[in-house]
């Protein structure tokens, strides 16, 4: 019973902690005051609208100049539709982090960021592995765009146009309704035709002969698999 009295507790605690988070984030990540203002403007209306179930729209665009742990990132996102979340999951809360004991950052030469979406979870791995090149995939046409583009600054970051599947002889399909970070993958013909690719694939390709960091984050794959790390060796 005790357990049951402290579990709403638990997740309002929970809550705090990440608003916290987020608040410590805006008020130091982005360049100038205006853009740390603007950032708080969104990030409250985001919550507000989540809370009164306001429909999502991806039209508005907010541009900001970030440093990330003495990384520069100008990046553009809609903070309208789930890309602050993202935001603050990557940048805010380290989503990505792995410990140095597990792998250090000097060694890691080639990542694949599979599920790119709109490029943060690239752009903070390219912040802490300097010496790496990404290969970042992402399928859905409106969120490959802003890829491009947030990522245009940074060399060592290749995006790549495709959906990752285990059987990319197939025509797959990249529905194009609700959050744009859920846009899923069929063979059912919903939403856009995109290009299928294998891992094997993508190496031979792109000359790959060793996967250092692999970042898994995709939407109805075959594979099942959700924000997941792996690493490689051949």
């Amino acid at each position: 019973m005790i357990r049951s009295r402290n579990k709403p507790w638990s997740r309002l605690s929970g809550k705090l902690s990440d608003y916290a988070e987020e608040v410590r984030f805006a008020a130091r990540a982005p360049a100038s005051t205006r853009q740390r203002m603007r950032l708080f403007r969104e990030t409250l209306a985001f919550h507000y609208r989540n809370w009164r179930k306001v429909e999502i729209d991806s039209a508005p665009r907010l541009s900001l100049d970030l440093d990330v742990g003495s990384y520069q990132a100008a990046v553009t996102l809609r903070p309208r539709d789930g890309d602050l979340s993202i935001l603050y999951e990557i940048f805010a809360r380290d989503g990505y982090k792995v410990s140095t004991d597990v792998l250090s950052p000097e060694s890691v030469r080639t990542i694949v960021d599979a599920g790119a979406n709109i490029g943060f979870a690239s752009l903070y791995l390219a912040a802490r592995y300097r010496n790496a090149k990404i290969y970042s995939i992402e399928p859905n046409p409106e969120n490959f765009a802003l890829l491009k583009e947030n990522t245009a600054r940074e060399s060592r970051i290749f995006p790549i146009q495709a959906c990752l599947t285990a059987a990319p002889e197939e025509e797959v399909f990249i529905s194009t309704s609700g959050r744009a970070s859920h846009f899923q993958m069929n063979t059912r013909g919903q939403g856009v035709s995109v290009k299928g690719i294998s891992i094997e694939q993508l190496c031979r390709e792109q000359e790959i002969d060793r996967i250092d960091l692999l970042k898994i984050d995709v939407e109805g794959a075959r594979s099942r698999s959700s924000m997941a790390l792996h690493f490689c060796r051949k």
